[in-house]
């Protein structure tokens, strides 16, 4: 439970370590992913997932630790999607490590990683798309979305997912989760 809690403190202030704003996006680049991949990497399924849902009901509670804020209004964030693809990334990735097999470690890690940003992805997408659409009133498209709001961070999440899958290898030679 200690490491659970660890994970989603860090998940809470990675928001704030490194807040690159865009421009036309409604989010920054932030490091939130990379704490998500080394949650999963490193913690049990049932413990990567509840420290990405401890991580939301902090933010939903009020406190300001999403990238842009907190409170339950948050839900009506477009962003807020990812949020919640944060607690089935971490999951994915965990059954990942936990069920495949491989010698290659950072191979392993770093594969797992991106599949987990590829759920966080599936989740996000339709999310934000509702959001858009629905609340806000926009008229746009799926494909927009998917060009101008995802893959533009794909290759900064997959290279988070490489540095976390390093990290995690490194430190899982030392210590035992």
């Amino acid at each position: 439970m200690i490491y659970t809690a660890l994970f989603s403190a860090l998940t809470c202030i990675s928001g704030f370590i490194l807040k690159i704003p865009v421009p036309f996006l409604p989010f920054p680049i932030t490091m939130q992913v990379f704490f998500v991949i080394l949650a999963g990497l490193m913690l049990p399924p049932f413990y990567a997932f509840a420290s990405q849902a401890l991580y939301i009901l902090i933010g939903l509670a009020g406190l300001p630790v999403f990238a842009s804020g907190g409170g339950i209004g948050y839900v009506f964030n477009p962003s807020f999607g990812i949020l919640i693809g944060f607690m089935f990334a971490a999951l994915v990735i965990a059954l990942i490590v936990k069920y495949v097999k491989m010698e290659n470690k950072v191979l392993l890690y770093t594969i797992a990683g991106a599949v987990g940003i590829l759920v966080m992805y599936v989740v996000a997408m339709p999310y934000m798309f509702a959001i858009l659409t629905f609340y806000l009133t926009k008229e746009i498209t799926l494909k927009f979305i998917l060009i101008n709001y995802c893959l533009i961070f794909v290759p900064f999440d997959l290279l988070k997912a490489f540095v976390a899958a390093l990290l995690a290898n490194q430190v899982l030679k030392r210590i035992k989760l």
